[in-house]
């Protein structure tokens, strides 16, 4: 499966040993293991999301924030179910932390840029 996805976006764990890509067309994320050398290997799925998920950002827990063509679904580090329903915000391509703690989670949602402040700031 890791080996034919489509990929979006990618953001590393807060440890740097795993890196996620969201696949558009799968509709999930994918997780790799990342050697001290920096190659990549395990690729496996992670979550299954909305529709197209795109941009990805990951906090300092290592919570997982996936934008997608529906709005914005936050998973726990272990994987599993989204935390709540999805945000709806519409299709959000791209996703970052920011501000001087890193507690704003930037979006960007069509033609605009939406500041999302998170309790848990970003990596």
């Amino acid at each position: 499966t890791s080996t034919d996805i489509l990929p979006g976006g990618l953001a590393f764990t807060p440890d740097g040993r795993t890196l996620y890509v969201t696949d558009i067309r799968g509709g999930y994320v994918e997780a790799f293991d990342v050697a001290a050398n920096g190659a990549l290997g395990n690729g496996r799925r992670f979550v299954t999301t909305e529709r197209q998920p795109i941009g990805v950002a990951v906090d300092q827990r290592g919570n997982v924030y996936v934008g997608t063509q529906v709005g914005l679904q936050v998973f726990p580090a272990t994987g599993g179910q989204a935390w709540g329903p999805t945000l709806g915000m519409g299709a959000i391509a791209d996703l970052a932390f920011g501000g001087a703690d890193r507690r704003i989670l930037y979006a960007s949602v069509g033609g605009s840029v939406q500041a999302l402040p998170v309790t848990i700031a970003g990596f």
